[in-house]
């Protein structure tokens, strides 16, 4: 048997509504030389029978049922403990993968000795498995990405669009020798933010702007707060966001001190890092509120229902590791559980 060159690997919480769709994506890669590791997160519904009858028909696929339930930070990093092949990415139980999403990716990253990861651009997809809104990456992100670690940060720090970065096909090396998904404070956000940054300060990054998967969305564990109004629950949640960033500044900071960064672009990058965390609180974070409470009419339905349907999993999850939730799903979401049950 030829060693696979590829670890994928996924984690998975009671992901049976799409999991299926997700795996059969990967299996039909025009790249075969691979492993699926998928960490099973203690599913309750029909997860561990979908992975053992499709790991029975393929070898490829490696099953394991955690000990013990982890938030998805812990999962990512258990799993790449496993990982012994030179290279390694992330999939989702949710995502669609391109057939030649990995043939693309190892192709890019061995004509690019010094890359530690390589990058394929994406879109939404709807429940019908069909692309909506324009690819995640612009071609001026691209552009600026390809320049080098100094350009990298200098995009990166004001939109924080993790998704792609976060599924690029990494060397299995440049992951475990990164400082991983650390969670620095107890609302678990920006780890991935962290992760990506961290990983982009020391390696190169090599990117396609061919749209090569399909990301569905999925919440994360938030803070609690009084939910009567739009405004007071708006509120609430501002008043976490704001000493959050601020920590996490700090935290980019002492990343930018300790880089190999010279001078110059370490002072540049610490205006941009001070500058970005003004941007987050004085204007995305208000204008995202404003546009969630105007949204009342909603363009891409299906890929609403979507997300709907496996928000309610991770919802389940969050509360049953840290015992609240920021927000109760909506009557979207209990309408869809209510004919699932």
């Amino acid at each position: 048997m030829v060693t696979p060159q590829v670890s994928i690997l996924m984690p998975v919480f009671n992901g049976e509504h799409l999991l299926e769709r997700a795996l059969q994506s990967i299996l039909k890669q025009s790249f075969a030389n691979f492993e699926i590791i998928i960490l099973d997160n203690l599913s309750t519904d029909s997860t561990p029978l979908i992975c053992k009858r499709l790991a029975e028909q393929d070898h490829r696929i490696n099953y394991v049922l955690d000990t013990r339930r982890r938030t998805t930070h812990e999962a990512a990093n258990y799993l790449m403990g496993m990982a012994q092949r030179e290279l390694c990415i992330s999939a989702c139980d949710d995502d669609l993968w391109e057939p030649e999403l990995l043939a693309v990716l190892i192709g890019l990253i061995n004509s690019n000795p010094t890359a530690g990861l390589a990058v394929a651009n994406c879109r939404s997809i709807d429940l019908g498995d069909q692309y909506v809104g324009r690819p995640f990456l612009r071609k001026r992100e691209i552009f600026l990405m390809k320049l080098g670690p100094f350009f990298f940060w200098w995009s990166y720090l004001v939109k924080r669009n993790v998704v792609p970065i976060i599924f690029a096909l990494f060397r299995t090396e440049v992951w475990k020798s990164s400082s991983s998904f650390i969670t620095f404070d107890w609302t678990g956000a920006d780890v991935d933010n962290l992760f990506v940054l961290s990983v982009a300060t020391d390696h190169k990054v090599v990117v396609t702007e061919r749209v090569l998967f399909g990301y569905r969305a999925k919440t994360r564990p938030k803070p609690p707060g009084k939910k009567d109004t739009f405004w007071s629950e708006s509120w609430n949640h501002y008043r976490y966001f704001v000493p959050h960033q601020a920590l996490f500044t700090r935290k980019l900071i002492d990343l930018l001190r300790n880089s190999k960064f010279n001078s110059v672009q370490r002072i540049i990058l610490y205006v941009r890092t001070i500058w970005s965390f003004l941007v987050q609180i004085l204007f995305m974070f208000p204008l995202g509120l404003v546009l969630t409470s105007l949204r009342k009419d909603r363009k891409n339905k299906l890929l609403d229902m979507t997300i709907a349907s496996t928000r309610l999993a991770s919802l389940e999850n969050q509360k049953n590791i840290i015992g609240y939730l920021w927000m109760n799903p909506s009557a979207e979401e209990k309408n869809l559980k209510g004919k699932d049950d």
